[in-house]
């Protein structure tokens, strides 16, 4: 008889989600449509991304293991506008994360005005670090033997 497999269908820790960039901003968004801007979320386990093509709404998503990098941008309207109009625009970026996921372009995901940016951007790091260290240990490891393996 076969044996029953288990799956982990927990969605883990949530570090962002795009109702943070506050009830006002959801207001006002309306008036440069950005009701059809792309909806984020991102926990321990996955990024997933909710957007608008033409009149079809598309998911996609990557799982942090397939994330190797990411990057924050931040414009200078969106900096000034935070120092300017902190009550609806906190901290607002762009993080691009890199990874081996195929769906992507390039492997590349995009998120656009990802509100709290800076510390979004330092929990998905800290937490990838946490993801990938035995990685980055057996690489060493390999290393290591290469150059013994070199030197005999």
């Amino acid at each position: 008889m076969a044996q029953k497999q288990e799956f982990d269908t927990t969605d883990g820790r949530l570090i962002y989600d795009s109702e943070e960039r506050g009830g006002f901003y959801n207001c006002i968004r309306c008036l440069w449509c950005a009701c059809c801007e792309p909806y984020h979320r991102i926990t321990t386990k996955y990024v997933k991304v909710t957007k608008w093509e033409g009149c079809t709404q598309t998911t996609d998503s990557m799982a942090m293991e397939a994330i190797s990098d990411l990057t924050r941008e931040q414009s200078c309207c969106c900096c000034l506008a935070s120092c300017c109009c902190g009550c609806c625009i906190h901290d607002f970026g762009t993080l691009t994360l890199y990874g081996n996921d195929r769906s992507n372009a390039n492997g590349e995901t995009v998120l656009v005005n990802v509100a709290h940016s800076e510390q979004v951007s330092d929990s998905l790091a800290t937490h990838l670090q946490e993801i990938h260290k035995d990685f980055r240990q057996n690489g060493k490891n390999l290393a290591t033997k290469l150059n013994e393996i070199k030197n005999q």
